[in-house]
């Protein structure tokens, strides 16, 4: 991979740094990436090249160390069994009904009766029905007026999917570093059957 890399840069061509994993004579694995571009002359044709070689080890055990807990975090979610959904907050001038779906865990997906995948990067407008959408967008604007972390108490939301749910909800924002409000993650206690049995 070195060689073609040099080969190709020697050619002209500009190509992006190139990674590499090396083991030490010690068994010590260390991640370098490799930069360089090609030296012209005055007429453009290739006369050599020039470049570095960085060692980025440390930033690639925390990228590795960042990958495998946003993958644990990632099973987590997925395997709760209560409905978790995350939608973005609006950005300042933004629309602020542009709560946008960003997290349907697998439970949410059953819950809701569709495939998550039609779901994320939409409104609560764009897939619930409108009686259902505008109550979900007003609940959305208070949690975030207030800050606080909400419990909604049984009522019915009509999903695109799977009828009429009777549900409980618990409700929190995220925010940032300086307070902002970044995510709103809401977890859904589908009591429905519960309440037809009873």
């Amino acid at each position: 991979a070195l060689a073609q890399y040099r080969h190709d840069v020697l050619s002209g061509l500009e190509l992006a740094p190139l990674p590499l994993r090396l083991l030490k004579d010690d068994g010590q694995i260390v991640y370098l990436e490799n930069w360089a571009r090609p030296i012209r002359a005055s007429d453009g044709s290739v006369t050599g090249m020039f470049g570095t070689l960085q060692d980025i080890t440390e930033r690639k055990r925390a990228e590795d160390e960042l990958h495998r807990t946003q993958n644990f975090l990632n099973t987590v979610v997925e395997n709760i069994p209560q409905p978790i959904v995350v939608k973005s907050v609006p950005s300042a001038g933004e629309d602020l009904s542009e709560y946008r779906f960003t997290l349907i865990n697998r439970a949410a997906e059953k819950y809701f009766g569709v495939d998550r995948a039609t779901m994320l990067g939409k409104t609560a407008a764009e897939m619930l029905p409108k009686t259902s959408a505008e109550a979900v967008d007003a609940a959305d604007m208070k949690l975030i007026e207030s800050g606080q972390v909400s419990f909604l108490d049984e009522h019915a939301v009509l999903t695109p999917g799977n009828g009429t749910r009777i549900v409980t909800a618990t409700r929190l924002p995220v925010v940032d570093a300086d307070g902002t409000p970044q995510y709103l993650i809401s977890v859904i206690h589908d009591v429905t059957e519960r309440k037809r049995s009873e």
